[in-house]
C-alpha cells in the first residue's frame, strides 16, 4: 500500500478524468451510430465539468491539507482502468461500454478509499462531495448504457 499526499490522489483522479474525456471524444468521432456518439458526448461533458469541480476543490482547500499524507491503495487501480479502457477501444461497443463503467466505478472507489484515510473535516467534506458527484454520474452513465443496450436489441 502506497503513501501519497492528498493532492496526488486528486491528481491521479484528474488524470483518469482527462483520459476519459479524451477517450470519449475519440469514441464519439468513431461511433457506429448516433445514439452511441451521444452517450460518449454526455460522458465527455460530465468529465469536463468534473475536472472544473476538482480544480475548485483544490483552490478552496488549504495547501497544508492537500499536502497531508495518507495510505492509499488505489493508484494502481487508476492505471489499470486506463489500460483496460484503451485495450477495449479495439473491441466491440459492448466491451468499450463495459470498461467505461469499470473506469467510472474505479473513480468512485478511489474517492471512497481516500475518504476513509483522511481525518480532516475539510478533506472528509471534499471527498464526500466527490463521492456524491461520482455516484450520481455513474448512475447516469449506467442508465445510458442500459438504454443503449435495450434500444439496440429492439
Amino acid at each position: 500500500m502506497a503513501y501519497l499526499q492528498t493532492k496526488d490522489v486528486l491528481r491521479y483522479a484528474d488524470q483518469l478524468r482527462k483520459f476519459l474525456r479524451d477517450f470519449c471524444e475519440r469514441q464519439k468521432n468513431t461511433a457506429s451510430n448516433d445514439l452511441l456518439a451521444g452517450l460518449f458526448e454526455e460522458v465527455n461533458k460530465h468529465e469536463a465539468q468534473f475536472e472544473e469541480c476538482l480544480a475548485e476543490y483544490e483552490l478552496e482547500t488549504s495547501q497544508d491539507l492537500l499536502d497531508t499524507w495518507i495510505q492509499f491503495p488505489g493508484d494502481n487501480e487508476l492505471e489499470e482502468a486506463m489500460t483496460s479502457l484503451s485495450d477495449a477501444s479495439e473491441k466491440n461497443d459492448d466491451k468499450v461500454l463495459e470498461q467505461l463503467l469499470v473506469a467510472e466505478e474505479t473513480l468512485l472507489q478511489v474517492y471512497k478509499q481516500a475518504q476513509e484515510q483522511v481525518s480532516s473535516a475539510r478533506l472528509q467534506e471534499v471527498f464526500e462531495s466527490l463521492i456524491e458527484l461520482q455516484d450520481h454520474h455513474l448512475r447516469n452513465v449506467a442508465n445510458c448504457v442500459s438504454e443503449y443496450g435495450e434500444i439496440r436489441r429492439d
